[in-house]
């Protein structure tokens, strides 16, 4: 009985050695496999290798060079709008003198701000205005009082809308990077964006000494390395960097109406339109206060029709407000 049990015993010994050699084969399997994965991974390459160029040098204080293949290089230059770079009121389509620039990247980083937070600052803006206009004051710096003056008001309009939800803050940041194929066709370009800005009141300056940062700044990461480029604005002059809108009507013959007030060119109307435009919907309609020229503008519009668009009207005037003038 005792040999059968020692039998036993070896029997069992060997099958859970080879049941743990077997499981360490397994191991080591799983282990090779993981590695040969992991390294098939790394060979393959991620999205940005293959949108990456051959190499990038910044060896000047206000532009960069782009290896994009080999035998060409790309110059760019990475600019921004400064805080005093804003106007007062920006303007409709102002960013299609950008854009317009061939090629170039425009990079705007929007970020809303509390409506409690926004009027705390708005409320420190105020005093600190308030306190440089008392100083100007005693200074008798006319032009500087004026100025403060404009701020000061345009501080408590804003503020009160943001406390009626009738308006939003965000603070914004504005980056542009210009490419050229040449270092004078980069120089010629930035000089003539920066005088077609100028004409807007809009100032652009470059990222001097700061080229990697500028230039990291306007990739779409989300992150901007400029923090002297950011300035707080409000929504209704955040509207107006929305490339695809203009403030400009197109031109569809007819008689001229008006001044567009946001551009400052004539707008024509139509309102039957001819044999290549046909309007969906001919009728107008005049709102206003007392004495705002509600009458006039229908006058005009008729007046001007008769002779050179050849359409007769009929006035149902029951006041009488057509015949009296």
């Amino acid at each position: 009985m005792g040999l059968f049990k020692r039998k036993k015993k070896k029997v069992e010994s060997t099958e859970n050695e080879q049941q743990k050699e077997r499981i360490e084969e397994q191991k080591e399997f799983e282990k090779v496999r993981k590695n040969e994965e992991s390294s098939f991974m790394q060979n393959v390459p991620n999205y940005i290798d293959l949108i990456s160029p051959e190499g990038i040098a910044i060896k000047a204080e206000d532009y960069g060079k782009i290896k994009q293949s080999l035998g060409t290089e790309t110059y760019f230059r990475p600019m921004y709008i400064p805080r005093d770079g804003y106007p007062r009121k920006l303007k409709t389509n102002w960013i299609n003198n950008i854009l317009s620039m061939g090629e170039i990247d425009v990079v705007f980083d929007i970020h809303k701000v509390k409506k409690n937070e926004a009027i705390r600052l708005l409320q420190r803006q105020e005093t600190t205005f308030r306190s440089n206009l008392s100083w100007q004051n005693k200074k008798g710096n006319i032009d500087q009082i004026s100025d403060l003056q404009t701020k000061i008001a345009d501080c408590n309009a804003l503020m009160e809308e943001i406390q009626f939800n009738e308006n939003d803050m965000y603070n914004v940041s504005s980056h542009v990077v210009l490419y050229e194929t040449s270092k004078n066709g980069l120089d010629k370009s930035s000089e003539f964006l920066e005088d077609a800005l100028s004409a807007l009141s809009i100032k652009l300056t470059t990222a001097y000494s700061r080229i990697k940062k500028g230039y990291l700044s306007a990739l779409p990461f989300g992150q901007n390395h400029l923090r002297d480029a950011t300035r707080n604005i409000d929504r209704r002059a955040l509207s107006t960097f929305s490339p695809f809108i203009s403030g400009s009507g197109r031109y569809h013959g007819g008689i001229p109406y008006g001044i567009n007030r946001i551009t400052g060119q004539k707008e024509f109307i139509n309102s039957f339109g001819d044999e290549l435009y046909r309007p969906d919907n001919y009728n107008m309609g005049f709102f206003g206060v007392s004495g705002s020229g509600k009458s006039l503008a229908m006058k005009l519009k008729i007046s001007r029709e008769m002779p050179l668009a050849n359409v007769y009207a009929g006035i149902i005037d029951p006041e009488g407000g057509a015949t009296r003038s």
